[in-house]
């Protein structure tokens, strides 16, 4: 490896981070990233780390992180935690493994000097989103990451959330967006789409122009372990492609399912409105009679007022006629 990673005039170390299982397991459709590393990038070092590497570097550059390290649910949280580990030592650049780099990657740093870069996933209405925890650069010894991973401490997640739920929210894209909007330093935005043309539905990953991305998404290739992930992705998938179609068809579906019962069932459906006809035709009637019932109550008293008033002098007149 060419060590020449030492720049002043660059941003960033010219160092790139990059871990697996174990090298022996990188999947067969990997072998040629590392040779495409050099032939595209030859003034960069790359770094390849085991899992066995990165818990090794925790524990002895991060005691403190230790027990967190070894209790998450998922390699995955582990391997976020590395990485942060390793930009906060030694600065530069990681990616994951499965990206295939097709072109030198200088211009996306050059004539910048920012501490921290980030590509934004903003492939849903052109809308910022969150960061994208697969291609992350920085300069050595950023107060972020240490932030970042003392954050990361007893955040356990929703347990009742999916693995990516968990992952996202403890280490992963929401965690670190999240700390990057209460970050005081400078951040460099990458342009997400010369760097993966990736989506959550959209597989064809050669698009863009510095990378193609191998694999994307399954670069443990645990599909038994992420079937929750791959359940809710093709289920989000269909409704977004075919969401005017469904939104039709339900409406189409409703109306043909009232009409159905009203031809079926009219007599049925009519009962309701027929009650209630006579429970309004019973109210009226009831409310007219007890109308009547003032009017003649009130003629009733009329009456014996008036037949009161021409009574009480003839008997008052016989009164004084006896004394």
């Amino acid at each position: 490896n060419n060590t020449n990673n030492t720049n002043n005039s660059f941003p960033i170390p010219k160092i790139i981070h990059t871990s697996f299982k174990t090298y022996e397991s990188i999947p067969k459709e990997y072998n040629e990233i590392f040779k495409s590393w050099k032939k595209t990038n030859p003034d960069w070092e790359v770094k390849f780390y085991s899992y066995k590497d990165n818990e090794i570097l925790v524990k002895k550059n991060f005691p403190w992180l230790y027990d967190t390290y070894k209790n998450f649910y998922f390699d995955e949280q582990r391997l976020d935690m590395a990485k942060a580990c390793y930009l906060y030592l030694y600065g530069g650049l990681y990616v994951d493994v499965n990206y295939l780099p097709l072109a030198n990657i200088d211009p996306l740093f050059n004539k910048s000097n920012d501490e921290l870069y980030f590509a934004y996933n903003n492939n849903n209405n052109n809308t910022q989103n969150t960061i994208v925890t697969s291609f992350m650069a920085s300069k050595p010894k950023i107060s972020f990451w240490l932030s970042y991973l003392k954050n990361i401490i007893g955040d356990k997640g929703f347990i009742f959330s999916t693995k990516y739920g968990i992952i996202n929210s403890t280490t992963g894209s929401k965690k670190i967006t999240n700390l990057v909007k209460s970050y005081n330093g400078t951040v460099g935005k990458l342009p997400y789409n010369d760097i993966n043309s990736c989506t959550e539905c959209n597989e064809n990953c050669n698009q863009s122009f510095y990378f193609h991305v191998i694999n994307n998404g399954n670069i443990n290739g645990n599909f038994i372990s992420d079937i929750d992930v791959v359940l809710f992705k093709f289920i989000y998938c269909f409704l977004k492609k075919n969401w005017f179609i469904i939104t039709f068809t339900l409406v189409i579906s409703i109306i043909v399912f009232f009409v159905y019962l009203w031809m079926t069932y009219k007599t049925f459906l009519m009962i309701p409105s027929f009650l209630f006809f006579i429970y309004k035709k019973m109210i009226k009637k009831f409310d007219g009679l007890i109308d009547n019932v003032k009017k003649d109550i009130g003629d009733n008293v009329d009456n014996l007022s008036h037949f009161i008033k021409k009574s009480s002098p003839k008997q008052y007149k016989k009164k004084e006629k006896r004394e």
